[in-house]
């Protein structure tokens, strides 16, 4: 047997790996490291615990939160993952169930430049031994970069994923409108005049649980209309999903949660939930009244007006979230690519694995707007979102 590298027996006296199936066991150790350490929203205690407690336990997924720590007991990772069935398969993840646009731990950025440049997957499979035998593990939505840390998991074997488009926005809404086409600027503003010809145009941030509540259920209510007409599988017209939004937007109405409608009078013409986090706001869902407003633009207003928002209340970098859409390239001016991992531990692991790789492999190579007009087509012939 090959002698193990000296940095990896060094971890190996100095690591404590713990496995956790639950996540009120972790709460107040969870709550103060995602304070100190690098992680993104999607990684904080407060989004995490509803969705398992919410999705996860309406798809039988057990946590299974990996906790690495120093000897002496200090936090140094916190990774969020649960085991789900799938068919006859047992299945390894993030916590995500589809709701999360970027996956990865919480980790600590001294531990993450340590783990930088060196080979990660000794650490990796320390954690596997830990874990309940599955027939796959499946990482998905992983960006390089953590916050300020580089993502150790990357540093494993990966594919391509989706890209998320974002773009640096300064504190000056008019300074950030000027990097943006005229005729983009003169559509806005000819949208916005007539909508003020019919009655006051204003963005609507909720403040208290009601008004969050109120405006989430109108919004879920137009997306879900809106997948039901376009063939989209409704994933937030199931229960679980619905229960979650609705939680999310009460308990942290004035936390990470955003929640806001572009209002014409008392008529909400269209609807956005997102995150704030560390500077940064996550777009999540976006809905528009295009029955009765589509030639007034109302998704584009509306994303001026929450960019203005963003100006005034000390957000720096606006995320547009993942896909293709081709309206991304009109607002945003970053991408980031994303990245995937797989691991296969029985004989039907490896053949979902091999068409994961297969299907990494043509996204990487195809142009981003047919992988998502492919993703639509599968979408409307009734594929599951959760399919591999």
């Amino acid at each position: 047997m090959a002698e193990e590298p000296e940095w990896i027996a060094k971890l190996n006296r100095h690591l404590k790996i713990e496995i956790f199936r639950s996540h009120e066991q972790l709460r107040s150790v969870w709550t103060a490291f995602q304070d100190e350490a690098c992680c993104t929203a999607f990684q904080t205690y407060n989004w995490m615990g509803p969705l398992l407690d919410k999705v996860g336990s309406a798809l039988s997924a057990a946590p299974a939160i990996v906790l690495v720590s120093s000897k002496s007991g200090t936090p140094l990772m916190l990774v969020p993952m649960a085991e789900r069935q799938h068919g006859a398969m047992r299945i390894l993840e993030f916590i995500d169930f589809g709701l999360c646009d970027y996956n990865a731990p919480i980790i600590r950025r001294d531990f993450a430049a340590e783990l930088a440049g060196q080979d990660f997957s000794n650490v990796w499979r320390r954690i596997l031994a830990r874990l309940d035998r599955v027939d796959v593990v499946h990482l998905q939505k992983m960006p390089s970069v953590i916050g300020e840390a580089p993502n150790p998991f990357t540093q494993l074997t990966c594919q391509d994923d989706l890209v998320a488009f974002n773009c640096p926005i300064g504190s000056d809404f008019a300074d950030y409108m000027k990097t943006r086409s005229s005729n983009m600027n003169r559509e806005l503003r000819r949208s916005r005049r007539k909508l003020e010809a019919i009655a006051p145009v204003e963005l609507r941030v909720a403040s208290d649980p009601e008004t969050a509540d109120a405006l989430m259920r109108s919004i879920l209510a137009h997306k879900s209309a809106w997948c039901r007409a376009s063939g989209v599988p409704d994933l937030l017209g199931q229960p679980a999903y619905t229960d979650f939004y609705r939680t999310i937007v009460q308990q942290e109405v004035n936390g990470v949660a955003h929640t806001g409608a572009l209002m014409v009078g008392d008529r909400m013409i269209a609807g956005i939930f997102g995150l704030v986090w560390r500077g940064r706001f996550y777009g999540l869902i976006q809905c528009s009244d295009f029955e009765n407003y589509r030639a007034y633009s109302p998704g584009s207003l509306l994303l001026a007006e929450v960019i203005r928002w963003s100006c005034e209340n000390g957000v720096s970098l606006f995320d547009f979230s993942i896909g293709s859409e081709s309206y991304k390239g009109r607002w945003a001016d970053e991408e980031q690519q994303l990245y995937q991992h797989g691991q296969a531990f029985s004989v039907m692991g490896k053949l979902v694995d091999m068409r994961r790789r297969a299907l990494a492999g043509f996204k990487s190579r195809a142009h981003p707007q047919l992988v998502e007009a492919l993703r639509t087509l599968r979408n409307k012939t009734g594929a599951s979102a959760q399919s591999w």
